[in-house]
C-alpha cells in the first residue's frame, strides 16, 4: 500500500514534469531569434525561409555563436553560389571572417575551387588581400584547390602576389615548394610574383 502511494505520487510528478517540459520546449521553439532562424535556414538551404527573414529585416551579417560564421561564410562552405549572390545583393559584407581562423568567405571559395563564387566576391569588391590567422590570403588558399583559373582571376582583379604569410612565404614560394603545380608557377611568374 505504501509503495503504491509512492508510485502514484511519482507518476503524478513525472506527468507534471513532462507537461512542464513540453510547454518549455514549445515556448523555446517559438522564442528563437530571427538571426538564429536565419542561420539555421541557411544551413538547411531553406530558401523560402531565408527570403522571408531577409524581407523581414533580419541582420544579414549575423554570426553563429560558436565560430562566428556569417550566412555568407556558411554559403561559401557549401559552394552555394546562388545564395552567395543573393546575400551579396542584399548587403551582406563580403569581408567578415570567422572568429577561429579569421578566414573570409572569399578565402573559403578560393580554397574549395569555387570559381563562380570567387567571381561573385570579386564583383562585390571583396578585399582580395585580407590575411587569415596564419597570414594566408585568398591567393595562397587558391593554391590548395590547384585552380589556375581562380589564381588568374584573383591576380587580374588586383590580388597582391608579394604578400607573405606569417612564416615569410609568398604564394610563389608555396607553389614552387609543391612541384606538381608548375603551370601555376609559370602563371604567377607571368604576373610578376616574387619569392
Amino acid at each position: 500500500m505504501f509503495l503504491q502511494k509512492i508510485f502514484t505520487l511519482l507518476v503524478t510528478i513525472g506527468c507534471a514534469g513532462m507537461i512542464a517540459f513540453s510547454i518549455a520546449t514549445n515556448s523555446q521553439a517559438q522564442g528563437y531569434s530571427p538571426s538564429y532562424k536565419f542561420l539555421k535556414a541557411v544551413q538547411k538551404k531553406d530558401y523560402n525561409e531565408i527570403r522571408n527573414l531577409v524581407r523581414g529585416g533580419v541582420n544579414i551579417n549575423t554570426r553563429d555563436i560558436d565560430e562566428g560564421k556569417t550566412a555568407l561564410y556558411l554559403a561559401a562552405e557549401t559552394r552555394d553560389t546562388q545564395l552567395i549572390i543573393y546575400l551579396l545583393e542584399n548587403k551582406a559584407k563580403p569581408d567578415v571572417p570567422d572568429r577561429k581562423s579569421k578566414e573570409t568567405p572569399l578565402m573559403v571559395s578560393a580554397r574549395l575551387g569555387d570559381i563562380a563564387s570567387v567571381r561573385s566576391f570579386i564583383i562585390a569588391k571583396a578585399d582580395l588581400n585580407i590575411q587569415d590567422i596564419t597570414g594566408q590570403t585568398a591567393l595562397i588558399k587558391a593554391l590548395q584547390s590547384r585552380s589556375s583559373r581562380i589564381i588568374e582571376l584573383l591576380l587580374k582583379a588586383g590580388a597582391d602576389a608579394a604578400l607573405e604569410d606569417y612564416l615569410g612565404r609568398t604564394v610563389l614560394r608555396y607553389a614552387k615548394e609543391n612541384g606538381r603545380i608548375r603551370k601555376i608557377v609559370k602563371l604567377l611568374e607571368k604576373y610578376g610574383a616574387v619569392e
